[in-house]
């Protein structure tokens, strides 16, 4: 049984995570200006970025703000209970979320003086736009991790929640039948739902995940948003030359890409799939979480040397 002073030390523990987020955003950025500077310092102003930042953050935010939708979509086109609905949400989700990748290196205007180089502005730009879509992605998940956690606060009270003490609520009618029992018991009750779906889905409860493996999530997270921004740019990108008029091949620069994004779409299905309660109990979160990160840094090295940066 966990005790308060127990819950308060794991709630201290879990601050390694954001500043480990924090600290990994700025290794990125120095690893950037270090190894591969922006040579163009006048054009390259504080503004342009931050602006890159922010646009790279609202189309994540975007895309987390289409989850329940796209989820809820996918159950209408699967029979109830279906094992099939988490590949198609996922498959959905992940389609989505590189659309809007695309979406934002589009609307970021970006273009190459003549052929990909890690000297080149678009490079520091294209980095910028991932490090804003993987900041606003790794505060979220921050944020949810301390609501997981939270959900265990009341767990010195369990013992005097039986669920037997209410025979007569069920899922259906938790919400409708409730003249004995109050507010205080139906949130227990709901603490008790949510926690048991948390590890059904994880395999074990929340406070037992290491916090080093959600650290390494947090990491892998924003390793895989860069890798991804300088994937999908090295296939459009270099049909956007700034000596030609990008409106005449903005069309070619879009074609150029679509082999590099099925590739992209196909890998992360898989991976996002891997996560969802499905797999991810069988696999064991360790296991996925070290083939996460695998797969980031793989396909950051990947997106280096597509920008010819290795």
């Amino acid at each position: 049984m966990m005790t308060p002073t127990s819950f308060r030390s794991l709630i201290r523990f879990y601050s390694f995570v954001p500043i480990t987020a924090f600290s990994a955003i700025l290794f990125f950025i120095a690893l950037r200006s270090f190894l591969w500077p922006a040579p163009d310092a006048d054009t390259d102003t504080f503004a342009l970025h931050l602006g890159l930042a922010v646009l790279g953050a609202a189309a994540w935010t975007v895309s987390f703000a289409l989850r329940v939708p796209v989820y809820l979509l996918s159950s209408l086109g699967c029979r109830t209970g279906s094992a099939s609905t988490p590949f198609v949400a996922a498959s959905f989700q992940v389609f989505i979320e590189e659309c809007l990748r695309l979406a934002s290196l589009i609307l970021a205007r970006l273009s190459i003086r003549s052929k990909l180089r890690p000297e080149d502005p678009a490079f520091s730009r294209v980095w910028t736009l991932a490090l804003g879509w993987a900041a606003a992605e790794v505060a979220v998940s921050v944020y949810q991790g301390y609501g997981q956690l939270f959900l265990y606060s009341d767990i010195t009270s369990f013992n005097s929640l039986d669920p037997r003490r209410f025979p007569h609520l069920t899922d259906a009618d938790l919400f409708y039948d409730t003249e004995d029992i109050s507010i205080e018991e139906i949130d227990q009750i709901l603490r008790i739902r949510a926690r048991t779906e948390l590890e059904a889905l994880f395999g074990i409860p929340v406070p037992d995940i290491p916090v080093f493996v959600s650290c390494l999530l947090r990491i892998d997270s924003i390793t895989l948003s860069v890798a991804l921004f300088l994937i999908i740019s090295s296939s459009y990108l270099p049909n956007l030359v700034q000596s030609l008029p990008a409106e005449k091949y903005f069309l070619q620069a879009i074609r150029a890409t679509l082999p590099i994004f099925l590739v992209v779409f196909v890998l992360r299905t898989v991976l996002s799939f891997s996560w969802t309660v499905n797999v991810l109990p069988r696999m064991g979160l360790h296991a996925a979480s070290y083939m996460s990160c695998m797969f980031a840094l793989g396909a950051f090295f990947v997106g280096l040397g597509r920008w010819d940066a290795v």
